[in-house]
């Protein structure tokens, strides 16, 4: 398929996957795959996309594992992202995401992570630091990483998997928390 058009007005969700309609490209621009500009939810999953950019500002949710994505240009109010299993290096991170599980990537730095962020999921990476942990984080797993420092980990946390890093001290643990180590 050499193109992609939308003709319907008021679609809000989009999946294609597995090579559906083998998309290389997708931009919010016109001269390649244009999206609605109300879309909220886009699934893009096992394609073989290496850019995603300008993507609509109505969009809550992205979900593009098992691309070879090294571009990805985040919407303002995303709350959910699910990018695993891509070649990207960096990330910059809506302040509204919630959700990001972004393994098995090349991400070296995640930047500053968002207040509101709950799950985190940045398994298989290089990176070597998170900064400060989000106050609301309840699940993070940081494993395969060269992480050597947590620092104070939130009072929220629940699930802490932590394997095959280089982390020898867990600061501010508590009784509610599973760690995998």
């Amino acid at each position: 398929m050499s193109s992609l058009r939308l003709q319907s007005k008021g679609i809000t969700k989009l999946e294609f996957f597995e090579d559906t309609y083998q998309i290389t490209y997708i931009s919010g621009q016109v001269e390649h795959h244009r999206l609605e500009p109300d879309l909220e939810l886009l699934n893009c999953s096992y394609n073989e996309l290496t850019e995603l950019v300008g993507l609509p500002a109505s969009m809550k949710e992205l979900v593009c594992v098992n691309n070879l994505l090294k571009k990805l240009e985040l919407p303002p109010g995303l709350v959910l992202l699910i990018c695993t299993a891509n070649d990207l290096t960096t990330l910059a991170l809506p302040v509204s995401m919630k959700n990001l599980s972004c393994g098995e990537n090349s991400l070296k730095d995640l930047g500053p992570l968002p207040q509101g962020l709950k799950y985190l999921d940045c398994y298989g990476n290089k990176l070597t630091n998170l900064g400060p942990l989000p106050p609301k984080l309840e699940r993070l797993d940081c494993s395969n990483n060269n992480i050597t420092d947590l620092g104070t980990l939130p009072g929220n946390l629940e699930s802490l998997i932590i394997i095959k890093t280089a982390i020898s001290e867990l600061k501010g643990l508590h009784r509610r928390m599973f760690i995998y180590m």
